[in-house]
């Protein structure tokens, strides 16, 4: 997480809260050093800090039961209890402040992204701006959409939970059919979807805005229609259709059996701070240019693929111009994967991702995810890649597009070997490990050349291996050391002795089958099958088999990679000894 850290502290650097200038407040200071603070260890407690500090520094913190933090102090609770009826459930509370602080990195790193940003908000129609500059008007539409975009979670949590009970109870099967189907009704849906005692009148509002209201086309203190309103105008598509489907939204989740907690967090912001607005007398705050914007993205990084993307409109993927909150929000929540708790009974048994390193640039994203039991596979990165591609016009931002990667299997062998307890694996063997595997491939590629001049390599550099034959490379360097030990020899950087030039042929051919055993173990490890016919997709070879019935040739080969040893270690500067 360094270069995030790094990135995050870039932008602070950027940023000017207004509030300070008084020189009475350091809200920036306190924001910044909690931001610091929770990347270097992200706990639940240094999470609080995030949120309540952004929420202080615009004064929406404010105690009683109707409190912001109080609803992240619900959704927390939730989420830490409602494990014993959920499969598929992990951690939003922490998630949520690393979507704001990666968004954050984002934004300070990449100048085409802040363009965007910079010419959407220029749009006057569109919004007024409140704060003095570029930055802080992104850090504060940025802050409510990507630290409350799940506030509503529990409701889907609560759905989850009565489903599975329902299935349970009634027969049905995993994926709803033949159930009872449950689902969440109202006796008064307005309770929720309303600003009570709301007058538009204390605030400035974009022209579109005030349009809709004065010739009464439009109730603003209706969230659902002052949503519908802002999708409509932001991404150019018709206003009743809009307002039919935001309208009809709880019909759409009880026809489909789904629920959408995006829609439920959208309304919770629009509803709570258009409240909390009146009760504090907050008139130097508009509401409609950010909380709006915030809101409009919220319910967009769900719904824009499953509703914007789908029949009847058809829209195409999303571009920072057009929305640069909900593009960063769908950005920043489908890659932030790692430190992600799961309480669901199903994520529990799944791969989780620890940690990540983040490199980004103004023509790049690329994240590596971590692993530090199990390896996720590359389906999964690949799978995420082409999904936020379909999602977002990412050369847009990144002209040389997104980079996923995961922990490889050859990376969890080398911090396998290097966390072993026992003395199988001496030190020099750990920090050579790479390089000696580095140097195999470089030796086959030198004889291939040899052997077939004409002939370009397929992999000319370590970087290009796949990662099945990384892995190969590796545990053959591991298995230096035992196959050493195995006939009175050990490895160094000196000795007082003098070191081994050769091993007799009796050594070779002895090493050469226990290198066939160990090749056989590791093919079958990773899927490979015994057939009369190779064949490198399907994973079959007709080699694995024990080494008396191999062909001489293919012994041979065992034999070149004994007899290698020696000058193989010599080119990282090591030397085999007698015992």
């Amino acid at each position: 997480m360094g270069n995030l850290k790094k990135s995050v502290s870039e932008f602070y650097v950027l940023l000017d809260i207004g509030s300070d200038k008084d020189k009475l407040h350091f809200y920036k200071e306190y924001i910044a050093s909690a931001s610091l603070e929770f990347l270097d260890d992200e706990t639940k407690d240094n999470a609080y800090d995030v949120y309540s500090f952004f929420l202080d520094s615009y004064r929406i913190n404010i105690s009683g039961d109707r409190s912001f933090i109080d609803l992240l102090d619900v959704l927390r609770k939730y989420e830490e209890n409602a494990a014993m009826l959920s499969d598929k459930q992990r951690d939003h509370y922490i998630h949520s402040v690393n979507v704001f602080l990666l968004g954050l990195g984002i934004y300070a790193m990449t100048e085409s992204f802040r363009a965007a940003f910079s010419n959407y908000i220029s749009d006057y129609n569109k919004n007024i701006s409140i704060f003095e500059t570029v930055h802080e008007e992104f850090f504060f539409r940025w802050g409510i959409a990507s630290l409350f975009h799940d506030i509503g979670y529990p409701v889907e949590i609560v759905y989850n939970q009565i489903n599975k009970f329902i299935r349970f109870v009634s027969g049905g099967d995993e994926k709803g059919r033949a159930d009872a189907g449950p689902y969440l009704g109202y006796f008064n849906f307005d309770k929720i979807n309303s600003i009570d005692e709301f007058n538009p009148r204390n605030f400035q509002m974009p022209e579109y805005i005030k349009v809709k209201e004065e010739t009464g086309g439009i109730n603003i203190a209706i969230p659902t229609e002052i949503l519908a309103l802002n999708l409509s105008y932001t991404l150019e598509v018709d206003l009743k259709l809009v307002m039919e489907t935001v309208n009809g939204f709880l019909e759409t989740m009880k026809k489909f059996r789904f629920i959408d907690h995006g829609f439920y967090s959208a309304l919770i912001v629009l509803k709570w701070y258009g409240e909390l607005t009146q009760k504090k007398q907050m008139t130097d705050e508009v509401m409609y240019s950010h909380i709006l914007d915030s809101a409009s993205s919220i319910f967009l990084h769900n719904a824009y693929r499953n509703v914007f993307m789908m029949e009847p409109y058809n829209l195409v993927k999303l571009n920072a111009e057009r929305q640069p909150i909900a593009y960063m929000l769908i950005l920043c929540d489908e890659t932030q994967e790692w430190n992600r708790q799961a309480y669901g009974e199903i994520t529990k048994r799944l791969i989780s991702v620890d940690s990540s390193k983040l490199d980004i640039s103004d023509n790049q994203l690329k994240l590596h995810y971590i692993t530090k039991s199990g390896v996720l596979n590359e389906q999964f990165t690949r799978e995420k890649t082409d999904f936020i591609n379909k999602l977002l016009d990412i050369e847009g931002v990144f002209k040389d597009n997104l980079n996923i990667t995961a922990t490889t299997l050859s990376e969890k062998f080398i911090k396998d070997i290097a966390t072993e307890k026992s003395n199988m694996y001496p030190r020099i063997l750990i920090e050579y490990i790479e390089l000696i595997a580095s140097e195999i491939h470089e030796k086959y590629n030198e004889k291939q050349k040899k052997e077939y001049p004409e002939r370009k390599a397929a992999y000319p550099t370590w970087e290009s291996l796949p990662e099945t034959l990384k892995y190969s490379n590796i545990r053959q360097a591991r298995d230096i050391v035992s196959k050493l030990d195995q006939i009175d020899c050990f490895l160094s950087e000196q000795s007082d002795k003098l070191p081994v030039t050769a091993f007799t042929e009796k050594e070779i051919e002895f090493l050469a089958e226990v290198e066939h055993h160990l090749w056989v173990d590791e093919r079958r490890s990773t899927g490979w099958i015994y057939a009369e016919e190779k064949d490198v997709k399907q994973k079959k070879s007709p080699y694995i088999k024990p080494y008396v019935d191999l062909p001489e040739e293919i012994k041979e080969l065992d034999r070149d990679t004994i007899r290698n040893i020696i000058p193989l270690v010599s080119e990282v500067g090591l030397l085999v000894f007698r015992k």
